[in-house]
């Protein structure tokens, strides 16, 4: 495979990005399905469903499915989320908030509404377990 194979290129200059304008698309191949959100310096792909990145954290589906399974077990004390599981939690805020701004962007409102409830489960989960209020309440936003 060439090093030209390897860049997308070819998408790009077929797929104008225009500020301020939220660029997306639903795209189905092969039996997958997967959104594409066009960016200035790129495009981001996400899946449709489970986490946008396909990945399963921990062997959960999500970052806040990880967490609830923490609050089912039979623990000493109250956990506190540390610095790399905020970032785990950031991250997966993050990519909730592509999605589904792109689910807006299609009018494809149930599915927006599905990842805003993902996103608002993620930020009382946060809330119970925050290492401190400031890092609870940067989430807002999302």
């Amino acid at each position: 495979m060439s090093d030209e194979d390897l860049t997308i290129d070819r998408i790009l200059d077929n797929w104008n990005f225009n500020t301020g304008v939220v660029t997306t698309r639903h795209l189905k191949h092969e039996g997958r399905e997967v959104i594409q959100l066009r960016i200035d310096m790129g495009l981001l792909q996400m899946e449709t469903s489970g986490r946008p990145d396909g990945q399963t954290p921990h062997d959960c589906q999500s970052i806040l499915h990880w967490i609830q399974t923490l609050e089912t077990e039979d623990l000493n004390e109250p956990f506190r989320l540390d610095f790399n599981q905020c970032m785990e939690v950031d991250r997966e805020f993050a990519q909730f908030y592509h999605r589904r701004i792109c689910w807006m962007q299609l009018k494809e409102f149930a599915r927006a509404v599905g990842d805003a409830d993902h996103t608002l489960a993620l930020m009382d989960a946060c809330l119970r377990h925050s290492p401190n209020q400031d890092w609870s309440y940067s989430h807002e936003q999302h």
